[in-house]
């Protein structure tokens, strides 16, 4: 039988190599083709688990998500992200999540959704210790979601960011194409990786 394998994150410590130092945050799960036709498109771009476990999945054309018995696309709701590549995703602490498409940032979960337009397409995003939500756009520019969904930009960040993870100590981590850089309170710390000279080519 085809079955569609989809592989929940795993998380891994500083010593990634020692057997006990790591582990799967859920096992992996198998989707049979007659459930794998719930998605709304089937490449899948982005992935999240909510606080209630419920697994959001992000396709190249829409939302779907999986309760661990029904896998469906998110049913038509104002703001919802029914439609466009979903890219990047993340739970949010306080429940639901966010996740990007060409319109902007959605926000919510189930039939209530709400969202954050961004002047350049977003790309990717992280929430931070303390819940501030960061997303970096297309051109590679930083920014933090403020008051009255404000997105706030961050000058600080002179290279562009390829993608955002966030760390324990309430930092940022920006992802370049020389290396890496931490954000935080302002400020912006490099680390050049050595031996790379650009993004990867096609």
């Amino acid at each position: 039988m085809v079955c569609l394998t989809v592989a929940l994150a795993v998380l891994l410590s500083d010593t990634v190599w020692a057997d006990e130092d790591w582990t799967p945050v859920r096992s992996f799960r198998l989707f049979p083709r007659s459930l794998w036709r719930g998605l709304p498109q089937s490449t899948v771009g982005s992935m999240a688990q909510d606080m209630n476990g419920v697994l959001w999945i992000g396709t190249f054309d829409g939302l779907a998500s999986f309760d661990g018995q029904a896998l469906a696309p998110v049913m038509p709701a104002p703001n919802a992200p029914i439609r466009g590549v979903l890219t990047s995703m993340v739970a949010l602490r306080q429940g639901g999540i966010a996740v990007t498409s060409p319109a902007g940032v959605h926000l919510g979960g189930g039939a209530s959704w709400r969202i954050v337009p961004s002047q350049r397409t977003a790309l990717a995003l992280a929430e931070a210790a303390d819940g501030t939500l960061w997303m970096a756009d297309v051109g590679g520019a930083v920014w933090t979601l403020g008051q009255n969904d404000a997105w706030q930009p961050h000058p600080e960040m002179s290279e562009k960011a390829l993608a955002l993870a966030p760390a324990p100590d309430g930092s940022v981590w920006a992802a370049t194409a020389t290396g890496a850089t931490r954000l935080e309170g302002g400020e912006a710390t490099g680390i050049r990786a050595a031996g790379l000279k650009g993004a990867p080519s096609a």
